[in-house]
């Protein structure tokens, strides 16, 4: 091994060796037996050895981007209240859908402690915020398509409604509730199918259904991804309102979830967050 690959490999085993660590205080978890390399995050750093084995570097170093900027939300939280990082390390690692929603529930908490938004956590609503002397909430789920599935044609804007029509007329169902979607997944596949044509048609149609099917007063699709440009993981968003809205939601989304302009042309979508 010449000399610059060795540097840059010792600077990859510190990196790696101080996510493990720090993910293992942080989910007060050990990654150790073959089991635990068969759970969500177990399986992500075993992944991180096989592209760096097979020379994958770009691959290798998405995922270590993405879970560094997993260790960076938890930090968030644990700074933010010790219990509430103890009730996610309650959900993480079950499953792969464990784990969808464990991980979009810490990036929403972390983005909304880093936009110095105070929130308390009763689940179900999963975020509930008192805002101009009114109370909203926000409501977090995921869609994700299985890997048996992979090979069928993706109807996207069908995948999202399902998502929707699986939190719609719940108690929370309402015009002062933002419902957040992670749709990364479907944006992946999109990608790997070569139908990012559809994606054009996803802002209209889900108003529809806000219009039809539900009275959440927002709907935001965010989607992760590895901007190249700037070399970093961020999670980015599309908004929807319900005519019906409530006007505190919408002043408080207006502040911290406006409705941009901001783009990136230079980027990678993960499978997952």
């Amino acid at each position: 091994m010449k000399e610059d690959e060795f540097r840059q490999f010792m600077i990859f085993l510190l990196n790696y060796g101080n996510i493990v660590v720090e993910l293992s205080r942080l989910l007060n978890t050990k990654f150790m037996t073959k089991e635990d390399f068969e759970k969500p995050i177990g399986r992500a750093l075993k992944d991180i050895f096989h592209c760096h084995n097979a020379r994958l570097y770009p691959f290798r170093d998405y995922e270590l981007a993405r879970l560094t900027m997993l260790m960076k939300h938890l930090q968030h939280i644990e700074r933010y209240d010790p219990m509430l990082l103890q009730k996610f390390r309650e959900k993480i690692n079950r499953s792969d859908s464990d784990y969808y929603g464990f991980r979009f529930e810490v990036a929403i908490a972390s983005s909304l402690i880093k936009k110095g938004v105070h929130f308390t956590y009763p689940n179900p609503p999963d975020f509930r915020i008192a805002y101009d002397g009114s109370t909203i909430c926000i409501e977090c789920t995921s869609r994700h398509v299985s890997q048996d599935k992979y090979h069928k044609p993706l109807d996207i804007v069908l995948e999202i409604k399902r998502a929707i029509n699986r939190k719609s007329r719940r108690r929370y169902d309402i015009p002062r509730c933002a419902l957040f979607i992670d749709v990364t997944n479907l944006y992946y596949l999109a990608q790997l199918k070569g139908q990012i044509n559809q994606l054009r048609s996803i802002k209209e149609s889900i108003r529809e259904v806000l219009e039809k099917e539900s009275n959440f007063g927002s709907i935001l699709l965010f989607v992760y991804i590895m901007n190249k440009d700037k070399n970093r993981f961020e999670f980015n968003y599309i908004r929807m309102d319900n005519k019906k809205i409530d006007q505190t939601l919408k002043d408080f989304l207006d502040k911290f979830y406006p409705i941009g302009k901001y783009g990136v042309l230079n980027f990678v979508i993960p499978e997952r967050g």
